[in-house]
């Protein structure tokens, strides 16, 4: 499925943020400091995310982006069927969904929020810190609803947060701190030897 791209008003309270990443309004896109213009995206599905991140099967639990505004926000889900391969082993006798993998979704998304801009896509990531809460419990059949929002992205790291839902009702949620190994790299200071 290809992507839409979406005309999307940008409201100012949003801008601060994207003007920090270099990113500029112009009537109603977003335009980089390099010139390349660009909207809200949707209904990214999980192929297409591949080439957006390096997660692949069996370790992509996102079904599908439904929106992302690069650099802000990204929203998807993940509907867990009765067979995954965790739930004949997480438990045999009463089957739930296993925090590391609703961990794992709430990142998927997150990673949205930024490998959706142009300079960071497909990029490698790596995690320094994850804290989680699990407020529900997560059965085959459960549709997880991810909201992710972006709160700030600096030379590679990048933080924010992420909530997840089942029926509208809250399940889980996520404080991420992510990074982007190439983009530190080019900032760390080289010692010279002797």
């Amino acid at each position: 499925m290809s992507l839409l791209l979406v005309i999307l008003r940008v409201l100012s309270d949003g801008m601060k943020m994207v003007s920090s990443l270099g990113i500029t309004r112009k009537g109603d896109l977003l335009e980089r400091s390099d010139g390349v213009e660009y909207g809200l995206l949707t209904h990214i599905g999980a192929l297409d995310m591949q080439e957006y991140q390096q997660n692949r099967p069996p370790w992509m639990f996102v079904d599908e982006i439904l929106e992302v505004l690069p650099g802000k926000y990204a929203k998807g889900y993940k509907t867990f069927t009765y067979n995954e391969w965790f739930f004949p082993a997480h438990f045999p006798d009463d089957p739930n969904v296993p925090g590391l993998i609703q961990t794992e979704a709430m990142e998927q998304v997150f990673l949205m929020t930024f490998l959706t801009l142009p300079a960071y896509k497909g990029k490698k990531t790596g995690c320094i810190d994850v804290r989680s809460r699990y407020l529900k419990k997560l059965v085959p059949g459960n549709r997880l609803d991810i909201e992710a929002a972006l709160t700030s992205f600096k030379r590679g790291l990048a933080k924010g947060t992420a909530q997840g839902y089942v029926g509208g009702e809250p399940a889980c949620s996520a404080e991420f701190v992510l990074t982007i190994p190439d983009v530190i790299e080019e900032f760390r200071v080289k010692a010279e030897r002797p």
